[in-house]
């Protein structure tokens, strides 16, 4: 168990270190998108992306959660390589299908969601975007599933510096605005799924099943309904902000939500990127429940360490690194990180409902925490506006884990 710790400690390590590089990097690019871009055109930016996620989540039918799950589960090299070469011509025929759909429905969205097709062409590059965004993905879980971690990291680190150099050659020096953000997306995207699909392929072949893509589907559906309530959970707010203040807020929202998500990024994703593939051979062993434990305590004891550092120097961050117009986001950061405790701590958990095979749990706890959120949506963000929608936000992720 010993061993086990360590690799699992080993691993965690590298994946800390790269993420950390891949942050500061990362964060470079806030600055950009606050100083060379409105809080209306970040509202924008953050519509289109939500926008392109629900189609997402349907199109994809929950098929990238089983790759870890059965991958451990198969004994020979020559049936892991074909659950993965199955994996990903099922991942390229149903996205690809959905984000033609969306893309072609680009101006009757840009209707609903902006109120006019002046954003038309910006809803079809995303879609293309997101196609792209998600053969990376799964490029990405492959290697994760495989613990090569270095190559994760490289692979991360490439991508986040092609975006940040784009960026300011688009943003910056072109004033390109919010097409430069997408084109940057877009180029970078592009490049790199060329080298790690023909690489993934080349080292697992190229098969298909009709038995393990049944699997694979039988194993994700439920997490449609799931993923749905997620996106409801997460960025419904964001629909009610556009509709009863302005997309000047959603890009302050969005703001400062980012924060949340960074939490995720460090120290969350290092941590639980290598358990999460991990425990499902810890698990097998006697005495795996010490592990477990031991595990989540120095979990809750880092991210909570790193949540409250965050929250008592956001303003001063925000202050350097943005235009005043944005500063207002600070004050929702400490509200939106704990509620990213949450969450971290649900994903820790759903270990359970993953061994189980029973992934309908995992739709009727998302589901109850959409309707939560909603609920209060209505109730607090006609009133008190983006604090509002950082309240119904920790009020629905304690829900989920509850």
């Amino acid at each position: 168990m010993k061993s086990e710790l360590k690799k699992t400690i080993g691993h965690s390590g590298i994946y800390t270190l790269g993420i950390v590089l891949n942050r500061i990097i990362s964060i470079a690019m806030l600055p950009i998108y606050t100083r060379y871009l409105t809080p209306a055109d970040y509202g924008v930016l953050e519509m289109l992306e939500i926008t392109v996620d629900v189609v997402s989540i349907v199109a994809g039918l929950g098929i990238l959660n089983g790759l870890t799950k059965y991958y451990y589960r198969l004994e020979s090299e020559e049936e892991r390589n074909k659950l993965v070469s199955t994996l990903f011509v099922l991942v390229i025929v149903f996205y690809l299908a959905g984000c033609l759909v969306g893309g072609t429905c680009s101006q009757l969205l840009s209707k609903i969601v902006f109120k006019g097709e002046q954003h038309s062409n910006l809803i079809a590059i995303s879609f293309l975007n997101l196609f792209l965004q998600i053969l990376f993905h799964a490029n990405m879980s492959y290697l994760q599933t495989q613990k090569r971690s270095l190559s994760f990291i490289v692979f991360s680190s490439l991508n986040v510096g092609l975006k940040l150099g784009l960026n300011i050659l688009f943003v910056i020096y072109l004033r390109m605005g919010v097409i430069g953000v997408l084109y940057s997306a877009l180029i970078s995207f592009i490049v790199l799924d060329g080298v790690m699909t023909f690489r993934t392929f080349s080292r697992v072949g190229f098969h298909f099943s009709r038995k393990i893509s049944k699997e694979l589907i039988k194993f994700g559906y439920p997490f449609v309904l799931s993923g749905l309530c997620a996106f409801v959970t997460t960025y419904s707010d964001r629909f009610f902000l556009n509709h009863y203040m302005d997309l000047s807020s959603v890009g302050i929202y969005s703001l400062g939500y980012k924060f949340g998500f960074l939490l995720m990024m460090f120290p969350v994703q290092p941590m639980m990127g290598i358990w999460m593939v991990q425990r499902f051979e810890i698990v097998k062993q006697e005495g795996y429940e010490q592990l477990f434990n031991k595990f989540l305590s120095w979990f809750v004891i880092v991210t909570l360490t790193v949540a409250l550092s965050m929250s008592l120097i956001i303003r001063n961050v925000l202050q350097v690194m943005s235009a005043p117009e944005f500063l207002e986001a600070y004050k929702i950061v400490p509200i939106i990180l704990l509620a990213y405790f949450f969450q971290a701590c649900t994903d820790y958990f759903d270990f359970g409902i993953y061994h189980s095979g029973k992934t309908k749990h995992m739709a009727y706890g998302t589901f109850t925490a959409a309707i939560v959120v909603i609920a209060f949506n209505f109730l607090l963000i006609p009133k008190f506006g983006i604090y509002g929608a950082a309240w119904a936000t920790l009020i629905g992720f304690i829900a989920r884990l509850i």
